[in-house]
């Protein structure tokens, strides 16, 4: 049990798992602030709106949904972002599979580009417009997922430092070896 525990490491195909989790949860999220924000108006016409205590939470529900729900997006782009580069330091890779390296990314941009056209077809409704429009933090979101070519680059290379620029070169752990990680 030990063994398989101490042999987890990093993987190539990370990052088209983060570009998907990102597609899921920023769809998740949208959704969540949909279904708010189509029954908090309803609810304060209603009979419930006339008590204080009950328009208090539904104000309350309001600015929850609109700038903490969108925040979790930003915290988990970045908790993934940070997954990737530490799961990169744990790789330990010879420098001569850096082109294979290069074809993981390629195919990671090519997914990329598929989950920024279904971020894109999403953004074309009315509805979900509305919501990117409520404020900043919905916007760089939007900014993330719409440039989701761009961020899969990024992580690319940052990953592509991390793994092969790290103390020793990269180079596998050697039998006997006295390596710092």
């Amino acid at each position: 049990m030990e063994l398989i525990l101490k042999d987890k490491r990093g993987d190539l195909t990370d990052i088209m798992t983060v570009g998907f989790w990102l597609l899921v949860i920023g769809i998740g999220i949208f959704a969540v602030m949909f279904f708010s924000f189509q029954t908090i108006s309803p609810l304060k016409e209603s009979a419930i709106g006339e008590d204080e205590n009950a328009l208090a939470a539904l104000n309350s529900w309001e600015t929850y949904t609109s700038l903490a729900v969108p925040g979790t997006f930003l915290i988990i782009f970045f908790a993934l972002l940070l997954g990737i580069l530490v799961s990169s330091f744990f790789i330990r890779t010879y420098p001569i599979f850096i082109p294979i390296y290069i074809l993981f990314a390629i195919i990671s941009i090519i997914v990329a580009v598929a989950l920024g056209n279904v971020w894109g077809n999403l953004k074309d409704i009315t509805e979900f417009q509305a919501i990117l429009d409520t404020n900043n933090i919905t916007n760089i979101m939007d900014v993330i997922m719409s440039n989701m070519v761009l961020v899969t680059l990024v992580i690319f290379i940052l990953s592509l430092i991390v793994i092969f620029a790290k103390p020793g070169g990269g180079q596998p752990e050697q039998i006997g070896g006295n390596t710092p990680f």
